[in-house]
């Protein structure tokens, strides 16, 4: 595994994942929720969330559909993060910084120049989060539960409330034992 330019062995996006974690708190929704709904193991999710592991583009876009988000603002999030590469001083080489020479690395100035203007017109912070109004949100529950078959639906309704009241009882718990949990 590769490590972050901090050395923490941690690969994944801080700002990502807490843009992920709080969106999924605000949805109510817990990680096994998530993974239910995306598909996407819950350790996965969980290992994205701590920024223990980044994300596949194909991951992000079910993640932020699932979550209520347009994937690009998360793909703008990953864009203006820095990456190991541009924390480097300018001019050096990759492996020079590791003790290697290499001569077939070329710093190119167009390409540092369009990331420079590039950097400084990105917004700083993550992206602001658009949280459906309380109405529209019951209605896509209840337009999305009208597509299962009659029988099922009652059963589903059920397995909903269930996960909600257990969701609400743990974030209780977190808010109680630990005071600056949101």
């Amino acid at each position: 595994m590769s490590s972050s330019p901090t050395g923490s062995g941690k690969t994944g996006s801080p700002v990502l994942a807490k843009l992920i974690r709080d969106r999924r708190h605000q949805l109510g929704m817990s990680r096994q929720d998530l993974a239910e709904v995306t598909g996407v193991p819950y350790s996965t999710i969980a290992q994205i969330e701590t920024a223990y592991r980044g994300v596949s583009p194909s991951r992000l876009g079910v993640i932020a559909r699932a979550l209520q988000l347009d994937p690009a603002d998360l793909y703008d999030v990953l864009a203006s993060e820095p990456t190991p590469t541009s924390t480097r001083a300018e001019g050096t080489r990759p492996r020079q910084a590791a003790g290697r020479d290499d001569d077939s690395w070329h710093t190119n100035p167009a390409y540092l120049a369009a990331t420079r203007a590039r950097e400084a017109a990105a917004p700083s912070g993550p992206p602001a989060v658009t949280v459906l109004p309380e109405p529209d949100i019951v209605s896509r529950a209840v337009e999305l539960l009208s597509q299962l078959p009659a029988g099922r639906r009652l059963e589903a309704l059920g397995k909903v409330q269930a996960r909600l009241l257990s969701d609400l009882v743990q974030h209780e718990a977190q808010r109680i034992t630990h005071p600056d949990y949101q």
